[in-house]
């Protein structure tokens, strides 16, 4: 019975104290369909800016808007003005992005494009 016990107050205690989830991740890289690596970083409470390295050296900076559609392992960013959403699944490390239709400013799931999550913390 003691076991049982130290083991469900220790997966309760690395539960709480030392995971990562999307609701206090503060950086995640991933690796677009082209190969380059994107890092995105919490700047505030709800605003994360992407950077993309280009080939001549220069940096290509993103300022993303977090949107409530939040969960453990799912963390959504949007670019309104442009219309692109990028929904980050931390459990399957996998980035969905999404285009807006312009008609109806929507994002259908058939515009999606996916990209590998390579580290987050």
């Amino acid at each position: 019975m003691k076991k049982l016990l130290f083991t469900l107050v220790l997966f309760i205690g690395l539960k709480s104290f030392g995971q990562v989830t999307a609701h206090n991740v503060l950086e995640i890289v991933i690796k677009d369909p082209n190969g380059n690596l994107v890092t995105f970083y919490h700047k505030d409470k709800e605003h994360w800016e992407s950077q993309t390295k280009d080939t001549d050296g220069g940096i290509t900076k993103m300022l993303f808007t977090e949107m409530d559609e939040i969960t453990d392992h799912s963390l959504f960013l949007e670019i309104k003005e442009i219309g692109i959403k990028a929904k980050f699944d931390l459990a399957t490390k996998k980035v969905m992005m999404y285009q807006a239709d312009p008609a109806t400013k929507k994002y259908p799931e058939t515009s999606q494009m996916s990209a590998e999550i390579v580290s987050f913390k």
